[in-house]
């Protein structure tokens, strides 16, 4: 599983870019939308 730590419950990283960063802090599973679609609230990308 890939960290995603700025994630929030919706699973939105509303200030990620495409560089996966969130103000300076590691964020690696947003895309350039700024969604993690596959992050829950625990900062953690899902298995599926």
């Amino acid at each position: 599983m890939d960290e995603c730590m700025n994630c929030n419950g919706t699973g939105n990283c509303p200030m990620c870019e495409g560089t996966g960063l969130e103000n300076g802090n590691k964020c690696g599973c947003c895309f350039g939308s700024g969604e993690c679609p596959e992050c829950d609230g625990t900062g953690e990308e899902l298995d599926d």
